[in-house]
């Protein structure tokens, strides 16, 4: 099973995608930070969802691409 890691590391590998990605990181770095105080209070994805606290997080993924 791969790891999210081994993915991001090789398309970062591709220099487009690289010159996206880059173009992103504010929003990648907030959504990151966002999954890591959710981590702390020991909330999985369902039950952060069945509190209604996610929707900063979808709506952040839906319009990151816009």
């Amino acid at each position: 099973m791969l790891t999210h890691k081994q993915p991001r590391t090789k398309a970062l590998g591709n220099a487009e995608v690289k010159v996206e990605f880059d173009q992103l990181a504010d929003e990648f770095s907030l959504l990151e930070e966002f999954l890591k105080a959710r981590a702390a209070q020991g909330l999985t994805h369902a039950l952060a969802v069945s509190r209604g606290l996610l929707w900063l997080e979808h709506h952040e993924m839906r319009t990151s691409h816009i």
